[in-house]
């Protein structure tokens, strides 16, 4: 699979308000960044169809594509206390959609009123009037509007008495089991990056700004970059030692990264730490986006800095030979 991780942004345009705060995001057709990384083998066929779907329908037609997303999570608005770890910022979503054949991304601001709309108003007084939608594609399981009244036949009754057309998407599945990100956020938990990154079609990734750290790898020549996540909720993946690859300033680089509480020196903080081979800036306060792309090992308490060092001196060999593709 020919993976390029996209680095623009797009451009925002504010429309009026309907009875909830919406913004409209309009994905520019060009590419910047012309370097692609072969990281996967096998092509995600199945994909591949639903943006051809996707775009077949939008050419015989001649109209936008718009996907429309909730945001925030509506758990972590409806449920008091409710943790919930996502796989992407919006920030991270817009990245990632704009590969899929989308011409605008309509963001919906969800609130504990907006929850109390039922999806007859919200397809009459957004979809059709404000939209002027003509297909809805909606996911296998997918139900929205007030205590997720709506469904499949229900949906595809009113389609019949308002005049659009309803099309459903299949599920993605791998040896019979349904692929989610319920199911990936169960795999990275577990630290099994490889087969999570198999289901997302793309390394997963963080991003977040450089801190200054203890500069305890400064004492045993493997000096560290610290990171501070920019998202709350952002999942991250189990304690552990992974192979990555980090990009500064539109550039690729390779490295290991650490993420647990380094026991060879009694931390009781959680930390993300990553050691960027033949790299020697100095980039506090910028920020980075890191690739995982393979657990090496779990985090282990070391009885000498000796110890360690001759560790990470294995690590980097492992990491150099997972990443020798680029």
């Amino acid at each position: 699979m020919n993976w390029n991780p996209p680095r623009w942004v797009p451009g925002t345009k504010k429309k009026k308000k309907v009875f909830f705060k919406k913004k409209f995001f309009f994905f520019k057709k060009k590419k910047i960044f012309k370097k692609k990384i072969s990281i996967f083998k096998k092509k995600n066929n199945r994909k591949k169809k639903k943006k051809k779907k996707i775009k077949l329908i939008s050419k015989k037609k001649k109209k936008k594509n718009i996907l429309i997303t909730f945001w925030p999570h509506p758990k972590l608005i409806l449920f008091n206390n409710y943790t919930l770890k996502l796989l992407n910022s919006f920030k991270e979503k817009i990245h990632t959609l704009s590969s899929y054949g989308i011409d605008i991304l309509l963001k919906i601001n969800f609130t504990k009123k907006f929850s109390q709309i039922n999806y007859l108003d919200f397809i009459k007084k957004v979809l059709i009037n404000k939209i002027r939608l003509e297909i809805l594609i909606i996911g296998y399981d997918s139900k929205f509007g007030k205590n997720k009244d709506s469904n499949f036949k229900k949906l595809k009754l009113y389609s019949f008495l308002v005049k659009f057309k309803l099309n459903k998407i299949i599920p993605i599945t791998t040896m019979g089991n349904i692929i989610s990100s319920t199911k990936i956020r169960k795999i990275l938990l577990l630290g099994i990056v490889e087969l999570a990154n198999k289901y997302l079609g793309r390394p997963y990734s963080i991003t977040g700004n450089i801190i200054n750290g203890m500069k305890l790898g400064r004492k045993i020549n493997f000096p560290t970059i610290n990171l501070k996540t920019n998202f709350i909720n952002k999942l991250m993946p189990c304690s552990g030692v992974y192979a990555v690859i980090v990009i500064y300033n539109n550039i690729y680089y390779k490295g290991i990264m650490n993420i647990g509480f380094k026991p060879t020196f009694n931390s009781l903080l959680k930390t993300i730490e990553s050691y960027i081979i033949n790299f020697k800036k100095n980039i506090y306060q910028n920020n980075v986006i890191i690739f995982f792309l393979n657990k090496i090992r779990n985090e282990i308490r070391f009885n000498s800095l000796k110890s360690l060092k001759n560790q990470l001196k294995k690590d980097k060999k492992k990491a150099l030979t997972l990443l020798s593709f680029l």
